[in-house]
């Protein structure tokens, strides 16, 4: 139903509710300290720890890896 109340039909429906954090591809290769891994880069001020001087390793093809270099 809308606003006023009248149901409508469809054929289908799409329910977006945005994408999921992303999955962590080093979770079972990786058994050194985590203190400098990203795991979600879209998680409050993640990357305002990373200073403009220092040196990246940037894992990712996507959209996402195109905002965080971006951003950094």
């Amino acid at each position: 139903m809308l606003v006023d109340g009248a149901p409508r039909e469809a054929a289908a429906v799409v329910i977006a509710t945005g994408h999921r954090p992303p999955d962590d591809p080093l979770r079972s290769r990786w058994t050194g300290p985590r203190t400098r891994y990203v795991e979600d880069p879209w998680a409050s001020l993640a990357l305002s720890a990373i200073r403009a001087d220092e040196r990246v390793l940037l894992l990712g093809t996507g959209l996402t890896s195109v905002d965080v270099l971006l951003t950094l």
